[in-house]
């Protein structure tokens, strides 16, 4: 039996509602994204790290139960029983989970700086007064003389309050303002796909809009 017809027998096994079942579910998604999956009959290691590394973190806008989400992964993988290397595979899924932790935590934090109005997503809540003054900007000509978007790779992490990043597309390089407090879980390699301006007569560009936060072995993936 292929691997897509193994994890669809176990996800119709699932009772809604549970992480077990949202965990198949977006497997399941990942797998029929792309038509050579549907004929594969072994799990290897590049095929499980571009779905942790590039399509979670571009397909889930929030992971707040990385640690569950994982958990059952780990059951997912090991009821397909197939897989290439199954104990690195395992510690390999490990090492996600910490890693989604300071992923996604770093996501939000640039989602309030950027004036994003979604204060939490599980459960969803929405703080009103953010969204009339999201709505007013996004409404209201800005005083922004140049724009940029696409894949950004951290290159520097300055603690006086501030990182470099590198447009991967066009390998030029940009500054951004934080507050020195909120560097420490930032790393160098990260890569932000992300929309950036700079006002008139600014130094500092700031993030606009973040699409996703990606590990730095996303860049082995990606198509910049």
């Amino acid at each position: 039996m292929n691997i897509v017809k193994i994890v669809q027998e176990y996800n119709n096994n699932l009772d809604d509602n549970t992480v077990e079942k949202e965990t198949a579910d977006t497997f399941l998604r990942y797998l029929k994204s792309d038509f050579k999956y549907k004929r594969l009959y072994k799990l290897d290691k590049s095929l499980i790290e571009y779905f942790f590394a590039v399509w979670v973190p571009r397909y889930k806008n929030h992971l707040s139960q990385a640690k569950y989400f994982m958990q059952a992964f780990d059951k997912l993988i090991i009821y397909i029983d197939d897989v290439e290397n199954l104990p690195n595979t395992l510690q390999m899924i490990k090492q996600y989970t910490e890693e989604y932790n300071r992923l996604y935590k770093m996501k939000h934090i640039i989602e309030v700086i950027s004036g994003c109005p979604i204060v939490s997503y599980a459960p969803l809540i929405i703080d009103i007064d953010l969204y009339k003054d999201y709505k007013l900007k996004q409404g209201t000509p800005q005083n922004f003389t140049a724009q940029a978007k696409g894949y950004f790779m951290i290159e520097d992490i300055n603690a006086d309050g501030y990182i470099n990043l590198k447009n991967l597309a066009k390998t030029k390089s940009y500054r951004i303002l934080f507050s020195p407090d909120l560097l420490i879980d930032f790393r160098i390699g990260d890569i932000l796909n992300i929309e950036i301006r700079r006002k008139a007569l600014r130094l500092f560009w700031e993030i606009d809009r973040i699409i996703a936060y990606y590990p730095q072995r996303a860049l082995t993936y990606l198509n910049t």
